[in-house]
């Protein structure tokens, strides 16, 4: 399965952002119908089990998933070929619904529970593999063969869940049609198109290959030298991975410890605001960082730099819209959505101001993986945790929902200037090279300076 010549143009910037925002505002927004769905037709009980089970499986996959979609996506030098990123998703998705399931084991759960967690394992497992193609087009600068999976995947999530939940009233066969939802954009789409990106076979046969045929051959293949070298190279993204999870994850734990179920399905719901417009950031980003990858060398610093603020300003400027509607019109916003005892305004103000916080750092982090600033990543989402549990064990018990979204807050500010500091170290790094580069280049003649070995400092 290695990866042969591009075989489809690469759009422009403008272009594959404009496809990822659409994409990804479409997929932001069925999800959310979802979770408004959730909301109105059960009580908020069951939407606290929902986010219960999202942030018991999230962390695992957050481990394994080792942001392989970046590395992949990144790897302008075609270290690793595509076939042996998705080989490790394949043993890393593997690992992960075992660990689940041992967790559902260990537990005491109730059995319906126990089920609902192991569906929305199993949705994440699929979306796992999903996101290895994504990274394949996203390499290829086609963020228009994303976003038209995810132009199916939204509607058609919210096609099969809404039914599924007005007549059973049960969380289980809602979580059973997500996962048979993106079974069937991840066979029907993801991996006929990542078969024609990678030009592997002609379209007239691409029926007759199929998922389970595509796992015995990266299986039957496997070079364990190269996917062990690929594993350590990945793991500081994969500890990052689990951080940034916690990151989201710890409130709500500690939500449900002292204040409830009930208590916990309001602050996720209201929460979901700030994440619904994070995936934006997210589309914007990553239709963004190949060109990042790119331009992040000692001649293109000013362009780079240029890219990260413009950035930047995209996500302060979102923020800043999202606190003023919720400052003056959440009141009404939160009742339409969701039910009259999700009107939490003040909640629904603080948690936006943190938005605004999270949408900057969302970018400067993009930004530290075009640089390969890895472990930097690592140290930085490690401060941030120390502060979030700090901050939510002080003023959740004292203050409630208003504590735990305070803390939200204090965590993305300490985020923010991190990783700002981390960018700039970052960009004068680059800047000092050039300057040797111009100072080696005044005592060397062209033969030199034509060689790579020599150049390099």
């Amino acid at each position: 399965m290695a990866t042969n010549n591009r075989v489809l143009p690469a759009l422009s910037l403008r272009a594959n952002i404009c496809w990822a925002s659409a994409g990804q505002t479409v997929y932001a927004v069925c999800q959310w119908g979802i979770l408004v769905a959730l909301a109105k037709m059960a009580s908020t009980e069951l939407v606290g089990y929902f986010a219960i089970a999202l942030a018991i499986t999230a962390p695992v996959y957050a481990l394994f998933d080792f942001q392989l979609r970046h590395l992949l996506s990144t790897d302008m030098e075609d270290r690793y070929n595509f076939e042996e990123y998705f080989k490790l998703r394949l043993i890393t998705t593997m690992l992960t619904l075992l660990i689940i399931l041992g967790i559902v084991l260990c537990f005491n759960y109730k059995l319906e529970f126990s089920l609902i967690i192991l569906a929305v394992g199993a949705k994440k497992g699929i979306e796992f593999i999903s996101d290895m193609f994504y990274g394949l087009f996203q390499k290829q600068e086609r963020m228009d063969q994303v976003a038209k999976s995810l132009f199916i995947k939204g509607p058609l999530s919210v096609l099969l869940f809404c039914p599924a939940i007005y007549f059973t009233r049960s969380l289980l066969c809602g979580a059973l049609a997500l996962v048979f939802a993106w079974a069937i954009v991840l066979l029907g789409y993801d991996i006929r198109q990542g078969i024609i990106t990678l030009n592997l076979v002609k379209k007239s046969d691409i029926s007759k290959v199929t998922f389970a045929r595509i796992c015995r051959i990266s299986l039957r293949r496997l070079e364990l030298k190269k996917v062990i070298e690929l594993s350590i190279l990945s793991l500081p993204l994969g500890i990052t991975g689990v951080l940034v999870s916690l990151q989201i994850n710890i409130p709500l734990y500690l939500i449900e410890r002292n204040l409830g179920v009930s208590m916990l399905g309001i602050f996720a719901a209201i929460a979901y605001f700030e994440r619904a417009g994070k995936i934006i950031m997210h589309a914007l980003g990553h239709s963004s960082t190949p060109k990042l990858a790119k331009c992040f060398m000692p001649n293109t610093t000013s362009t780079f730099s240029l890219l990260i603020l413009k950035l930047v300003s995209v996500g302060a400027l979102l923020g800043v819209l999202g606190v003023f509607l919720a400052y003056y019109a959440g009141e009404f916003i939160l009742p339409f959505f969701y039910k009259q005892e999700y009107n939490q305004k003040d909640i629904f103000v603080i948690l936006m101001i943190g938005a605004s916080f999270s949408y900057i750092s969302t970018f400067l982090i993009y930004g530290l993986i075009a640089c390969r600033y890895i472990r930097a990543q690592m140290y930085l989402y490690l401060l941030v945790i120390v502060v979030l549990i700090v901050c939510c064990l002080k003023l959740i018990p004292n203050y409630g929902l208003f504590g735990a979204a305070a803390a939200v807050v204090i965590s993305k500010f300490v985020e923010v200037a991190g990783a700002t500091t981390a960018i700039l170290h970052a960009i004068f790094s680059q800047i000092g090279k050039k300057r040797k580069l111009r100072n080696y280049s005044l005592f060397c003649s062209n033969e030199e300076m034509a060689n790579p070995d020599l150049r390099k400092i």
